[in-house]
């Protein structure tokens, strides 16, 4: 299996927005800020192993 670049996992998702817009609801986790659920579902799908934090600050911790 190869295994994707973060940036490969990333660019797949340009275009991809909150449904219905506004509404923090997206595929990458629960309906609230999301950038830190994109960055690590970009992760798992190159294949890290990181939980699906919502809080940058919960990734050095």
């Amino acid at each position: 299996m190869c295994l994707l670049h973060t940036t490969d996992a990333a660019n797949s998702q340009i275009g991809q927005g909150e449904t219905p817009p506004g509404s923090n609801c997206n595929p990458y986790g629960p309906c609230q800020a999301w950038c830190a659920h994109f960055a690590t579902w970009t992760w798992r799908k190159a294949g890290i192993t990181i939980p699906n934090y919502g809080f940058t600050g919960d990734i050095y911790t």
